[in-house]
């Protein structure tokens, strides 16, 4: 007779029948829990980052056929827009953007989207 194992109980091959509650986890199950934590986090955070992309991605279109001084303009109006806003996303994303577009243009080296 096979034993299979779940969330729930322990069941027998053949049947639905739950033949004994599960166990406390134990010390080892708990470490690996603690273990894995910091990749669920990420995981979400990963989830949330990625939402913000498709806006940084459409300011950067517009920043790209900008000359260089428009895009100084823009720098100094987003400055006053991010502390009138105290940091919302859609400013946010439109602040990296545009550093992103200068970084390309000054340094040669643009910000991934990692």
């Amino acid at each position: 007779m096979v034993l299979l194992r779940s969330c729930v109980g322990s069941y027998q091959s053949g049947g639905v029948y739950p033949l004994r509650k599960d166990t406390a986890p134990a010390k080892l199950d708990k470490a690996a829990v603690q273990l894995l934590a910091p990749i669920h986090a990420w995981r979400s955070s990963w989830r949330v980052l990625s939402r913000i992309l498709a806006t940084i991605h459409a300011h950067a279109e517009r920043f790209e056929a900008m000359p260089d001084q428009q895009l100084r303009q823009s720098s100094n109006e987003l400055r006053y827009r991010l502390k009138a806003s105290q940091l919302s996303r859609a400013v946010v994303a439109e602040a990296f953007a545009l550093i992103r577009e200068v970084a390309g243009r000054q340094l040669s080296m643009r910000h991934f989207d990692v």
